[in-house]
């Protein structure tokens, strides 16, 4: 993959960390617990999904495109 590419992509994935924030908050006012740990952890995987399979790639191919180093 092209370094500008993945740059767009990484940028991507970032811009929906304020709408996963917003989710959480949401989730937040289930009020039966078992659903609202269910959908927190449905939240939880589809975040580590875009970590762990489009992001960590990315830095291991192009390092300094990793925002938090």
């Amino acid at each position: 993959m092209e370094k500008s590419l993945a740059s767009r992509i990484i940028e991507g994935v970032r811009s929906m960390d304020e709408q996963f924030n917003a989710l959480y908050e949401l989730i937040e006012e289930i009020t039966d617990e078992v659903e609202k740990k269910t959908v927190r952890k449905h939240l939880a995987e589809v975040s580590g999904i875009l970590h762990g399979n489009i992001e960590i790639p990315i830095f291991r191919q192009y390092p300094d495109l990793n925002p938090d180093k």
